[in-house]
């Protein structure tokens, strides 16, 4: 099966001209931008794992930059099985935080998972994380669960939320 990046379009914007917010497909070569965002966050991942995230067959990603050419401030992981989704992570460098980063690169992804017919997707994340839980509710996302003790580095449970996508 086709990685699912594959289809969407190298260079799109989130709505704005070419030269500024780009949202683009995630490359090997993004590789040290994605391993130095990443160790400003809670159980960072290791540039190890990111790399082999990047290689997934099922995989789908994008990076946020506010130019074209200047480093980026987000990006989203995701994985795309059948008609299911599930994001797999969204981080945001702390200086581009509280601009609508995070919830560009989710309207995005959004967008794009629809367009591919995927029925339902699905994320996890921290019960302490009021403000991520804030805006995946805001973009309709609702509670559906809980994982005891999911995460390390402080153990903390994880809240399950989900979205159908399914047009009624």
């Amino acid at each position: 099966m086709e990685k699912p990046e594959k289809d969407f379009p190298k260079g799109a914007t989130c709505g704005q001209s070419a030269k500024i917010s780009q949202i683009a497909p995630l490359a090997e070569s993004d590789l040290a931008q994605l391993t130095a965002l990443e160790a400003s966050g809670l159980s960072p991942w290791s540039s190890k794992q990111l790399s082999q995230e990047l290689g997934l067959a099922h995989g789908w990603h994008f990076g946020y930059r506010k130019q074209q050419t200047d480093p980026l401030c987000g990006y989203i992981f995701g994985t795309l099985v059948t008609d299911q989704a599930e994001i797999r992570k969204i981080a945001v460098a702390p200086e581009c935080r509280r601009q609508g980063v995070a919830s560009r690169l989710l309207a995005e992804a959004l967008v794009m998972l629809t367009a591919k017919k995927t029925s339902y997707c699905f994320l996890e994340v921290r019960e302490s994380n009021q403000s991520a839980i804030g805006l995946y509710r805001k973009a309709g996302f609702t509670v559906s669960g809980k994982r005891k003790n999911y995460y390390d580095h402080p153990k903390e449970n994880a809240i399950i939320m989900e979205k159908s996508l399914e047009k009624h």
